[in-house]
């Protein structure tokens, strides 16, 4: 897991232009992406969240665990219902903070660990940054194979009180991220100087002056990262026997899952 923090809810929908492209200048939530359609969460920053075909489930303070990840597994890749590599269009958005202290710094930090802010900055004002998400693509799983993932928690998985548990049936990676500042918006966050020395110790990571809008870019390589997933929930009854996995009665339904934060991996 790149990333180990996560805020709760997601924001709005945007909508999308001639080449479809979402734009939303809507400010987000804190720690989320606005820009895709309901049921999606997307961390603001990417995450490494499962892929399609995975299981997590949130305690009861929202903490995110993952439990298993099915994609792998040699029934559902013989399965037809399991598409990868969907092209998705890049979506922009602006991420115009007022009352959120610090969320942008905090997006930036994750491009270039170690960025310092100004001493005089205080972030409870506004510091725009625009960010594009960049050659994305998408996985999904149909009925078939979440029916198939379901009987298999049925008969392994002993849920664990106050959880919750999910499916990721749709997943969208990209390849990377761009963050665009204002000469202003740069100098609160630390300056030029900061920011480019720092992008220089990272491979990944690259400054440029755009003609006085400053650019982050954050490739992921060599693989995309998840940045959004859509989840059902695994709705739990009761069981045949009050010590054994096998007898869980479940069903699934759509769900907009709260995530505040990541635990470690279960399995």
């Amino acid at each position: 897991m790149a990333i180990s923090a996560l805020a709760a809810g997601l924001a709005a929908c945007g909508a999308a232009d001639s080449t479809g492209t979402i734009t939303n200048t809507v400010a987000a939530t804190p720690g989320f992406v606005p820009g895709v359609p309901p049921g999606y969460q997307c961390p603001v920053v990417p995450n490494g969240f499962d892929p399609a075909g995975s299981i997590y489930r949130l305690d009861k303070s929202g903490t995110y665990y993952r439990v298993k990840d099915m994609s792998q597994d040699p029934k559902v890749l013989a399965m037809t219902g399991f598409k990868r590599d969907i092209p998705i269009s890049n979506y922009a958005l602006t991420d115009q903070q007022t009352a959120s202290a610090g969320l942008s710094f905090e997006v930036l930090k994750n491009a270039l660990p170690g960025l310092v802010a100004s001493s005089k900055t205080d972030m409870k004002k506004d510091v725009s940054v625009s960010i594009l998400v960049e050659d994305m693509k998408g996985e999904v799983i149909d009925d078939e194979v979440s029916d198939y993932i379901l009987t298999w928690f049925k008969d392994n998985v002993k849920p664990k009180p106050g959880s919750t548990y999910f499916i990721v049936r749709e997943a969208v990676k990209a390849g990377a991220v761009s963050y665009t500042l204002k000469q202003e918006d740069l100098a609160k966050l630390g300056g030029e100087a900061q920011m480019e020395a720092l992008a220089s110790g990272n491979a990944n990571v690259t400054f440029r002056d755009n003609n006085g809008a400053f650019e982050i870019k954050q490739k992921f390589t060599p693989d995309r990262i998840n940045i959004c997933i859509k989840s059902d929930e695994i709705v739990l009854g009761k069981t045949s026997s009050g010590s054994a996995a096998s007898g869980v009665e479940a069903t699934l339904k759509p769900a907009e899952p709260v995530i505040k934060k990541v635990g470690e991996q279960e399995s």
